[in-house]
């Protein structure tokens, strides 16, 4: 009798979509997606609507994020998008007195500019509006702009697989993938060690997986997502995914997504380098950065295939 490869434990695994979150602006509070059948197109860059915009510093053109100090209240501004007859409209909302809204389908029409991304690479961008950068300024305390990204292309220090095509705004890959199992995991030695319980909002992941047991996601090399189906008005094929590299983690960890502030130095982000979290570069990590190898469309609810798996420790 022929027998086939032995199994392992995460062969009978069913790791499923347990939401999607969209991050329009770059270091921006995300906008959640967990009702079960939603629909999630997923383009050549990643995510719909994902990472198109990001807020820089109006003198020297250098991306603002919640990784530098002051850039941490960032993450209490809230987008919302709206379809309103046959255009769309981006709101934010944040603790300031009133609400500012774009249209994030706009090309615009200012003077392209060109501005410093967190990860050294150039971006050719446009600013939204002037209101909308005012609104910013306000919220952060600092002359910033708001803009559009028109065209990043990935450096070197990338890999080999990014290196020379165009990009999101998003750092190092299209999409970034965590399974509840790994937080589950995380909480339990925060709660060990006398911290609070965190939310997976620390992490921003655009994809957020059940069902598959605690960092199965870092031994995912190629995975479908759903199965296809015949929608509306066209076949959506199911998107196909093939991971990058495992997520190193940086002081974005400590910031608390509901309040706009870091917590006390090194908390999580110490966890997670003290617990075994460290990967092959000696790193903190948490989750799994994956491009995208096929476009395509999956519901919130849609199984993760895993085809092809890879070492991870």
């Amino acid at each position: 009798m022929i027998r086939g490869p032995a199994r392992t434990p995460e062969d009978y695994e069913e790791p499923r979509i347990l939401a999607a979150v969209t991050y329009p602006i770059k270091s921006c509070a995300g906008i959640l997606n967990l009702k079960p059948g939603a629909r999630i197109d997923i383009q050549a860059l990643g995510l719909r609507d994902d990472h198109g915009f990001m807020v820089i510093d109006r003198q020297d053109k250098t991306a603002v994020t919640q990784r530098e100090r002051g850039g941490e209240r960032l993450a209490l501004a809230h987008p919302s998008i709206e379809k309103i007859g046959e255009r769309r409209r981006l709101e934010l909302r944040g603790p300031l007195s009133h609400e500012v809204s774009f249209d994030p389908d706009n090309q615009y029409c200012g003077k392209a500019l060109t501005a410093q991304h967190s990860s050294g690479d150039s971006a050719l961008v446009i600013e939204v509006s002037g209101a909308v950068s005012s609104w910013f300024s306000r919220l952060l305390d600092r002359e910033v702009q708001l803009v559009r990204n028109i065209s990043r292309v990935v450096g070197k220090n990338h890999g080999e697989m990014f290196a020379g095509t165009q990009a999101s705004l998003a750092d190092n890959a299209h999409i970034l993938l965590a399974s509840m199992a790994s937080l589950g995991e995380l909480n339990e030695v925060l709660e060990g060690d006398g911290s609070e319980r965190v939310s997976m909002a620390r992490f921003r992941p655009q994809l957020i997986a059940n069902g598959c047991s605690r960092r199965a996601e870092n031994s995912w090399r190629t995975i479908r997502l759903g199965n296809g189906e015949e929608g509306e008005d066209a076949l959506y094929e199911a998107p196909e995914l093939r991971a990058t590299m495992p997520c190193d983690r940086c002081l974005m960890v400590d910031v608390h997504p509901g309040k706009g502030e870091r917590n006390v130095p090194g908390g999580i982000l110490k966890t997670l380098a003290q617990k075994g979290w460290a990967g092959d570069r000696r790193r903190p990590i948490f989750g799994e950065r994956f491009c995208v190898t096929k476009p395509g469309s999956l519901r919130v609810g849609d199984r993760i295939h895993v085809l092809e798996r890879k070492a991870f420790s």
